[in-house]
């Protein structure tokens, strides 16, 4: 007899047979750039966004919804950072960041969220009228950026203004979120009053005359003649970078008419808008 096999010319396939899958969908990855207004000025050395004049950004996702509405974070006062930390591809310590850096970096990741529009609601300055606007997130942003033109920039990235009536050299630096909220602090516990002026003196201090003994800068700041420390206050703020809001305000009220640039203040719709 001959074998079935030969037969009808049956060859066994032992084989698995492939079975095409199709790969899940998964939604592309997207990033984009925003140039900080420090341009990489102020920071210490060896700090991730020393000498960096732009940093790179994830587009806002539903995760970032879940930092959005945690009230856990905003009772903290943690959320920003939470957002900013989330959407970061290069992580590091985001309380390290200068505000205007940070007021930059937020603004970007509301433009990769919700678009560029903005829409909020802004108060006339002379009749206090309310009147609804639209803004554009890039060309409505102004910004202020480093300026040198006063202070000497240090090899460890401070600067120093000479205060000419002492003949002294007083070393600043440009405060970080978290050297603001140590300064920030409201009420001093033994004085029983607000100590704003003093501590925000105090955390620009870096020396004065070459001395930078801890001890010795905190006593020093309360020392200071008004007229002097002002004038520090005042240098300090044309050194720091800013970014703000700001729109041609043209108030509805006839009676009023009030026109000119306007700082727009972020409301609680800035991550939150009417979809």
């Amino acid at each position: 007899m001959r074998n079935n096999e030969e037969r009808f010319n049956f060859q066994e396939n032992n084989e698995t047979p492939q079975i095409e899958t199709k790969k899940p969908f998964e939604f592309p990855v997207q990033t984009d750039f925003v140039e900080l207004p420090s341009e990489g000025n102020g920071y210490p050395q060896g700090h991730p966004l020393d000498g960096k004049e732009k940093v790179e950004l994830f587009y806002m996702s539903a995760n970032e919804e879940d930092i959005l509405t945690s009230e856990t974070l905003a009772k903290e006062n943690l959320m920003f950072e939470r957002l900013i930390e989330s959407c970061l591809v290069e992580k590091f310590d985001t309380s390290t960041i200068q505000q205007a850096d940070r007021d930059a970096i937020l603004f970007k990741i509301r433009e990769t969220g919700f678009g560029r529009e903005y829409k909020t609601k802004v108060q006339c300055p002379k009749c206090l009228k309310v009147k609804e606007m639209s803004l554009d997130l890039q060309k409505d942003v102004k910004v202020k950026n480093i300026n040198l033109s006063k202070v000497l920039k240090t090899e460890r990235n401070t600067y120093l203004y000479h205060l000419e009536k002492y003949d002294i050299d007083v070393e600043l630096k440009i405060l970080s979120i978290k050297d603001i909220r140590k300064y920030d602090r409201g009420v001093d516990e033994k004085l029983g009053y607000e100590t704003k002026f003093t501590d925000k003196l105090r955390a620009i201090l870096v020396s004065v005359d070459d001395c930078g003994v801890l001890s010795y800068l905190d006593n020093i700041v309360k020392q200071f003649p008004t007229i002097d420390a002002i004038e520090l206050l005042q240098v300090y703020n044309e050194l720091e970078p800013s970014i703000r809001l700001e729109c041609e305000f043209v108030c509805d009220n006839k009676e009023c008419s009030y026109r000119g640039p306007l700082e727009v203040p972020l409301d609680t719709n800035f991550f939150w808008p009417e979809l």
